[in-house]
């Protein structure tokens, strides 16, 4: 499921830029940003499953660190973590999820089922900053 919406603002340098929300609950996936210059990594629960086992991550061991080292880099030669930020396509600061409720809860376009903003980068909702995205960046098995 995505949500669009046109109007996200940096607090930094104040540029404007488009963006997209991804329900990972509804897509079945979980989301990355590049440590360097925020690139959302959407990573299919369907791929984590078949790459290391439907036993495996239900253990309560299974952390993100075990998805992240299986990634590859990103374009810019970062690493997807977790608990990264997404960052401004202009400056590129990362932005505060706390400071980001304005622009979203503000923007009829990037409604939430009616649902507030979770003011977190790594809550349900994934946020990729006007097309700045890559589906399923993994690592070749043979280079594992």
């Amino acid at each position: 499921m995505v949500d669009e919406g046109t109007d996200g603002l940096c607090e930094h340098c104040g540029a404007r830029f488009g963006f997209h929300f991804i329900n990972d609950e509804f897509n079945a996936s979980e989301h990355y940003f590049c440590q360097l210059c925020g690139r959302t990594a959407i990573v299919s629960l369907k791929e984590m499953e078949r790459r290391f086992g439907a036993q495996e991550m239900a253990t309560l061991g299974f952390e993100q660190f075990v998805v992240e080292k299986d990634l590859a880099n990103c374009g810019c030669g970062g690493r997807f973590r977790m608990l990264s930020a997404p960052r401004c396509p202009v400056c590129r600061a990362p932005l505060s999820a706390v400071l980001a409720t304005r622009w979203i809860e503000g923007n009829p376009h990037a409604a939430h089922d009616g649902r507030r903003w979770q003011s977190t980068w790594s809550g349900v909702f994934a946020i990729i900053i006007g097309e700045h995205v890559v589906i399923d960046p993994w690592i070749p098995e043979a280079a594992r």
